[in-house]
């Protein structure tokens, strides 16, 4: 059994509205893949660095830091997602569109089978 949500279900789905903010997207060259940076969505949802900092027990210079970092771990991203009260999926996507959501393990258990 597959855990990939429908094309219905990603199709209605909303999305974060963008555009509003005048944000800057970074591009990236394959079909369909364009990506925004952590501090767009942060800015898209009315967060300051501050606010996402206070959320994670630490201080502004680090959340800056995790933004501008080019390689994030998947346990910080989740956390910056709670921060900004949201949640963060991580999916594989094969060349046919075909998607599985990865599970996460639960802290301080085995990863999932």
């Amino acid at each position: 059994m597959s855990n990939a949500p429908t094309k219905r279900a990603r199709d209605s789905t909303p999305e974060l509205d963008l555009r509003r903010t005048g944000l800057r997207r970074v591009t990236r060259a394959r079909k369909g893949a364009e990506r925004v940076s952590l501090r767009s969505v942060r800015e898209a949802v009315g967060k300051t660095q501050l606010d996402v900092a206070r959320a994670l027990g630490t201080d502004q210079g680090e959340v800056s830091r995790i933004e501008r970092r080019p390689d994030v771990m998947t346990s910080t991203l989740r956390k910056y997602a709670a921060a900004l009260g949201a949640r963060c999926d991580v999916a594989f996507v094969f060349a046919d569109g075909r998607r599985v959501l990865i599970a996460e393990a639960e802290p301080g258990e085995p990863a999932p089978k």
